[in-house]
């Protein structure tokens, strides 16, 4: 290695005839080296804020979660009390903010969902944050009502949700520097060289006193000018007002300079601008072609845009602002569920690459591998889209998604096996958010084998190969972030990002691949984490 690039490659005899007095050699004692890894869509400063949270990944009931609430009350310094990852099987069994008060009448609560699209408050969370009968729904989000119209403490998406925290304190961008650091020794010691930060912005200035919010953009530039980043971070800029994207926000914020500049472009990138065009299928607001099974008549609905438009209009401010955001040069992230989302995503993107057909824009559809439509999925090679995929996330999903929606649809659910054979470059990520952390490790296990909850594969004809899951994760991470001539593999002249394992993934019986250790990880030349005992 030199100048944090690799050198040379080639065999261990090769390699010795090139060092000399002031070379470190290392010995890696048979262990295998990968190229580094990457997390393709990550909420990084969220996750390692929920992480002071009080966990509900692991709570069954609402008697359970009543019990873990009044556990947290009595650790609780004062403020909000704050909670992350709560199941859906909750609101399916009815959880509202009656649950909640029964156990914390006076303290605020509010419980962020495992998707972090939606969360429950308790009443007294909503009076702090004025949100009553007379509270209309915000644009793109929905407020649960009980039969008299008060608000049932359900909130979904991002406009509502965030609409709880209004008086909630905001962190600096010191405090979010501390944290950011600490993610990224997290992410170091589970093997990655790099992330993508998926969501930061304006938008989310309000979302948890603003973790994830413009401060969080002036810590990460903080720590980059500071050397102080040990992992490499592409961060997806989130444009909007309290959750809410339109144009006139996005121009707006592009006109006065919103998008940070990076010090190090090859440690830390801006290019990417982050949007939301629906929801999720658990909550019924992925927006679809076809009715829910579980919701006849829902077909779902796209978020994006202010309020008072119809369909027609929020698909056209859709395309006009994504046109400005090709036109500005950045690569468009687009967080696409449903199929019709999907559909209506990349009709926009093809529209302004037509109009303006840049080379290298390389812009990504995030999920659509979930229920997009073939026919629409198969041209993204075509004008160079990628699909950032999460097949840890799909697994966990695959048999409810079947029932929410309809088993036409939940068969064709993360074809990776086909999208792949028809040149779609599909990335690898977990959509980390909160609770446990779900890292490659699992995502490409679960890429190869597609076992679901009940411990069966489903649709196994849409498996593919091991060597094809590491690359989604290492390769075409890079790819994504139009990075591939710098990293993503181990070739001369890129730079030298390494993960280091103790057993050969490729070698081993496939469920081992869950168990191996990281005992090293290199980002440019230097060891940012090593196992204990290395």
């Amino acid at each position: 290695m030199a100048d944090g690039k690799i050198a040379a490659v080639g065999s261990e005899e090769q390699i010795m005839t090139l060092h000399n007095n002031d070379t470190e050699l290392i010995d890696l004692k048979g262990c295998l080296m990968l190229p580094g890894l990457h997390d393709a869509h990550l909420h990084a400063a969220d996750f390692v804020h929920n992480m002071d949270h009080l966990a509900c990944d692991h709570v069954h009931t609402i008697e359970e979660l009543k019990t873990a609430i009044a556990g947290r009350l009595k650790e609780l310094d004062g403020g909000w009390l704050l909670g992350n990852g709560l199941p859906q099987v909750l609101l399916d069994d009815g959880l509202t903010r009656h649950d909640l008060d029964e156990v914390s009448p006076d303290v605020p609560v509010v419980l962020v969902m495992w998707h972090g699209h939606g969360c429950v408050a308790n009443s007294t969370a909503l009076k702090l944050s004025r949100i009553n009968s007379d509270t209309p729904n915000p644009p793109g989000g929905i407020i649960r009502r009980e039969a008299d119209g008060s608000p049932s403490g359900v909130l979904e998406e991002a406009s509502a949700l965030q609409s709880v925290f209004t008086g909630m304190r905001c962190f600096t961008s010191d405090e979010i520097a501390v944290k950011l650091e600490t993610m990224q020794r997290i992410m170091n010691s589970r093997g990655y060289t790099s992330y993508t930060e998926s969501t930061v912005g304006p938008a989310n200035n309000i979302r948890e006193g603003g973790a994830s919010g413009e401060n969080c953009l002036s810590a990460y530039v903080k720590l980059a000018e500071q050397g102080r980043l040990t992992c490499r971070v592409a961060v997806g800029f989130y444009s909007g007002r309290n959750g809410v994207q339109c144009y006139e926000a996005l121009k707006e914020d592009l006109d006065g300079g919103k998008v940070p500049t990076s010090p190090d472009e090859n440690m830390l990138s801006f290019h990417m601008l982050k949007f939301f065009c629906d929801g999720v299928e658990t909550s019924h607001t992925a927006w679809m072609n076809d009715e829910y099974a579980d919701s006849p008549g829902n077909y779902g609905c796209s978020c994006f845009g202010p309020t008072g438009l119809t369909e027609e209009e929020r698909v056209a401010e859709l395309r006009k602002t994504l046109k400005l955001a090709h036109d500005r040069g950045f690569q468009i992230g687009i967080h696409t569920v449903g199929d019709r989302a999907a559909h209506e995503a990349l009709e926009a993107i093809i529209a302004a690459y037509t109009e303006n057909p840049r080379k290298g824009v390389r812009h990504c559809l995030i999920h659509a591998d979930n229920f997009g439509d073939y026919n629409d999925l198969f041209r993204c090679p075509e004008y160079d889209v990628v699909i950032s995929s999460q097949p840890n996330l799909a697994a966990g999903m695959f048999l409810r998604d079947a029932e929410c929606l309809n088993k036409k649809l939940g068969a064709r659910l993360a074809p990776l096996r086909t999208l792949i054979d028809h040149g779609v470059i599909l990335a690898g990520g977990s959509d980390n958010i909160a609770g446990d952390f779900h890292d490659w490790r699992e995502g490409i296990v679960s890429a190869v084998t597609r076992i679901s909850t009940d411990g069966k594969p489903y649709h196994p004809e849409f498996c593919i190969t091991l060597p094809e899951a590491v690359r989604m994760f290492t390769y075409n991470g890079a790819y994504q972030e139009l990075c591939e001539d710098k990293r993503g593999s181990i070739e001369c002249g890129k730079f030298a990002d390494f993960t280091v394992v103790d057993k050969n993934i490729f070698e081993i019986p496939l469920e081992d691949v869950l168990s191996v250790k990281v005992v090293r990880t290199v980002v440019g030349g230097e060891t940012v984490y090593k196992a204990d005992g290395e």
